[in-house]
């Protein structure tokens, strides 16, 4: 296996589950797959070296490659890991429980993610900020679906009110 290697496993269940993933590093001690359906994972070489043309095969260049971007949504540098090939089948799913949850602002920021995000490309301006920023407030308030959403747009990162504050300077 080598950096930029696309695989998917041979397990149907589980490769539905992961979807495609891409090597992004490779160390003397693990793998670093980044997967479209499920974010960035670490798997140990020593498990796997003799055992991977039993769990992974080959995939094609093509199909859904997960795509990493940065956002920066606050004022300060650091960035947050966005996936822009995410499964839009899930997060529309995940967004319809969101509306049906019940908590406070889930129909406003379901509503607002599906005009941001089903449209071609993200764009981090006013609404899709304001959306995303609505999305952090509901995943600190410990809302299931909203986490859910997060860890799938973000590589399982959840979002935090924190993450659109300027950072203290340091004194």
């Amino acid at each position: 296996m080598k950096t930029g290697d696309v695989l998917v496993y041979k397990d149907s269940e589980t490769s539905a589950r992961y979807g495609t993933g891409i090597v992004t590093s490779i160390t003397t001690d693990e793998y670093l797959i980044l997967w479209s359906g499920r974010g960035l994972t670490k798997y140990r070489r020593s498990i796997l070296d003799d055992k991977l043309d039993e769990i992974f095969q080959r995939g094609e260049k093509e199909t859904g490659l997960p795509k990493e971007r940065h956002l920066r949504l606050g004022t300060s540098k650091v960035g947050v890991a966005f996936n822009e090939n995410y499964d839009r089948a899930k997060v529309e799913q995940l967004c319809d429980q969101l509306r049906r949850s019940g908590a406070r602002n889930a129909k406003d920021v379901a509503d607002g993610l599906a005009a941001e995000l089903f449209t071609k490309k993200l764009a981090l301006r006013g609404a899709g900020k304001n959306v995303l920023l609505q999305l952090a407030e509901l995943c600190s308030s410990a809302s299931d679906e909203a986490q859910s959403i997060s860890k799938e747009l973000f590589f399982g990162y959840v979002l935090r009110r924190s993450d659109f504050t300027a950072a203290e300077p340091a004194k």
